[in-house]
């Protein structure tokens, strides 16, 4: 909350006869601040990083093609062994230098006409074997609009295709093994901000949600929680919805689990 207090009538020769106090909700512009601040971090970030990264990915080529030249020398089982594992280090350090690019380096957004429900269908059945194998139930609730206007947004659809994946993939990853409330949930509504409406989906897990000190680094590339993974795919889905004119934003849910909130600029089907 922002609070401006003046006083009334101040030059009075009783003194001031009360005073105006002004209190506004500054929620969303400190919340737009945050956005624009993580923004030009990650810009100046990847800016700097890319040079180094191309070079990485050379030099990773190269031990690649090394490892595999190996596994077809004579070696005993120690050998052979020792040289699988340098060539799944090469593969892990390839994949990592590959994301960290995909990240830094700009893309050109082909942009088109995307319809959320069915944009989101589609994810969930991609993945649908991933939560069976985890015993996880995907909760999809009806989309809240008003009227008849379908929820359409002006989006890359490969960009955010994968960014939904991401997103549900790892809501899915973050419920333990011994939780017995197994369950991703997937919402929409349409939201008004201002004169500019938006969708927002929201995915939320019944894992253990996300400690309050890492709320603020968890879109900074290679920060993770994960015992897997190289921490680049928040960071990257943070660029994707930002360079859509939308906002994603993670909290933790009173029950448990984390919730993010993706919000875009909506197109309306209807005239």
């Amino acid at each position: 909350m922002g609070a401006t207090i003046a006083p009334v009538d101040p030059a009075s020769e009783s003194g001031a006869r009360g005073a105006l106090c002004l209190v506004t909700d500054i929620t969303e512009v400190s919340r737009l601040r945050e956005q624009v601040a993580l923004k030009k971090n990650l810009e100046s970030l990847g800016e700097m990083s890319a040079g180094l990264a191309h070079e990485f990915k050379n030099a990773m080529a190269a031990l690649h093609g090394y490892a595999q030249f190996l596994q077809t020398v004579e070696q005993d089982e120690q050998g052979r062994s020792a040289t699988e594992a340098l060539l799944q280090e090469v593969r892990s350090l390839s994949e990592m230098t590959t994301s960290f690019l995909n990240f830094a380096r700009p893309q050109t957004l082909q942009l088109e006409d995307v319809p959320i429900d069915e944009l989101l269908n589609e994810c969930v059945r991609e993945l649908r074997p991933l939560f069976e194998s985890r015993n996880i139930q995907c909760v999809r609730s009806p989309t809240v609009r008003k009227g008849n206007d379908a929820t359409v947004v002006h989006a890359d659809t490969r960009m955010l295709r994968q960014t939904l994946l991401n997103l549900l993939r790892n809501a899915a990853e973050a419920i333990p093994d011994e939780q017995n409330d197994r369950r991703v949930i997937i919402e929409t509504s349409v939201e008004a901000a201002g004169a500019k409406p938006f969708a927002v989906i929201s995915i939320s897990d019944t894992g253990n949600g996300i400690a309050p000190s890492d709320l603020h680094k968890i879109f900074i590339p290679f920060f993770t929680t994960k015992s897997h993974g190289h921490g680049v795919g928040l960071a990257l889905a943070h660029r994707v919805i930002t360079e859509h004119g939308g906002t994603l934003s993670a909290t933790s849910s009173p029950p448990g689990g984390a919730v993010f909130t993706v919000r875009l600029p909506l197109w309306s089907e209807t005239p």
